[in-house]
């Protein structure tokens, strides 16, 4: 097995304006998404000394990395200026597929979250992230990739 992440492809659908899904492309220099920790369970500790714990379901954010340059831009713009239009949130899936580990993630109903509006301009144009926030992640082994 490998741990490249050069050749990973994830691929986003939003039903109303991109039913088949757009593969992303043309990730920044040294990422690709980055998806933070998330609390699976609350845990309170009494003053006696034991602790209870309880089972809360989380949303799970990923931050995708692109160059500014990039039509996967021009998905995630055309997807805020469909929202805005028709006043309402676009729900979407997706796919990540990482054959260097053999695993595959099923994104499930997402909503667009923090995006970068423009690219920031200095000596050259900056990095654009797009924030989605999945409902559900679930990851499988992907059978026959990367083997």
């Amino acid at each position: 097995m490998s741990i490249t992440s050069a050749n990973a492809t994830i691929v986003i659908s939003v039903a109303t304006i991109f039913p088949n899904g757009v593969t992303l492309q043309r990730w920044t220099t040294d990422d690709i998404y980055s998806a933070g920790n998330v609390r699976k369970n609350i845990t309170k500790m009494g003053v006696d000394g034991y602790q209870s714990a309880g089972k809360i379901w989380v949303s799970k954010p990923i931050t995708y990395h692109l160059q500014p340059d990039r039509l996967s831009c021009a998905f995630f713009d055309a997807w805020q200026q469909a929202e805005d239009q028709l006043n309402d949130t676009l729900s979407a899936s997706g796919t990540i597929v990482l054959p260097g580990i053999a695993t595959s993630f099923q994104l499930l109903n997402g909503a667009l979250g923090e995006c970068s509006p423009i690219p920031q301009a200095g000596q050259t144009l900056k990095e654009r992230t797009f924030e989605i926030i999945w409902n559900q992640i679930l990851g499988a082994p992907s059978i026959g990739i990367g083997t």
